[in-house]
């Protein structure tokens, strides 16, 4: 028996027929999308209408992600653009460094030991003009805490003066090209590459174990797909640990 499922409005991704009403289903398997009649000839079906007022699309499959965002949902947005966690609440974008900063000041007000890290995450500069954020002004947040705040990249991290301490990076002359120096010779806090970024990461919540991602940072990704509509994800930046292929594929059933 065929089930034909009725939807407002279904958009197939077939340019040769872009636009649906119904989409006839059997043994879980879609056997044509189109106007109801055009379906029954298919052969004897039942009508379901529970998408009557849905719009229906394919699934979507993410190539190239990374869970570890579901991770990065314990720190502080600091992105430019507003985004949606995993429970639906949209975090404004953060228009200005000092926006950046009074998001990551609210956040350690919060933390209850004065000095554990505070991490945050999106940051992207690109959108300040000429202006970067150095460890000067995330000495704003806190002097006695050691704060990181990871590019939209990825690839840069941002610390203030004493996760450089920590690090044992607080010298002058640090020769490296992804430690830019300041004016006094101390780097800026400003580290680009994975070099300079693993010296660091573990004192301010982004050492390599997030890239893996544990059992509440999955299913806060998988969450983020959902609400997507991905029902299939390729994580390329995920560790081999315990068997795991690095390219492990991730199914995410809806809830």
């Amino acid at each position: 028996m065929n089930v034909i499922y009725a939807a407002r409005h279904i958009l197939t991704m077939n340019p040769a027929r872009p636009e649906a009403t119904h989409v006839a289903v059997r043994d879980g398997r879609i056997l044509g999308a189109g106007t109801l009649q055009e379906l029954a000839g298919w052969g004897k079906h039942t009508l379901d209408e529970r998408f009557a007022d849905k719009v229906l699309m394919p699934d979507l499959v993410e190539g190239h992600s990374h869970a570890m965002e579901g991770t990065f949902w314990r720190y502080v947005y600091t992105g430019y653009f507003d985004r949606m966690d995993p429970a639906g609440s949209i975090w404004p974008g953060a228009k200005s460094i000092e926006a950046v900063l009074a998001r990551l000041r609210e956040a350690g007000d919060a933390l209850k030991d004065p000095l554990a890290p505070l991490s945050g995450w999106g940051l992207d500069p690109i959108y300040f003009r000429e202006r970067r954020v150095g460890r000067a002004d995330l000495d704003q947040v806190s002097a006695a805490r050691a704060i990181g705040v990871l590019h939209a990249s990825g690839h840069i991290l941002n610390v203030n003066t004493k996760a450089l301490e920590l690090a044992g990076l607080l010298r002058k002359g640090v020769n490296h090209p992804g430690i830019p120096l300041g004016a006094d010779g101390l780097p800026t806090g400003e580290l680009k590459g994975l070099d300079p970024m693993i010296m660091a990461g573990s004192h301010v919540g982004f050492d390599r174990e997030v890239l893996a991602a544990d059992e509440m940072g999955l299913r806060y990704f998988g969450k983020l797909c959902v609400r997507k509509g991905v029902t299939t994800a390729a994580d390329l930046a995920a560790l081999i640990r315990d068997g795991i292929p690095k390219y492990a594929k991730v199914g995410v059933k809806p809830e």
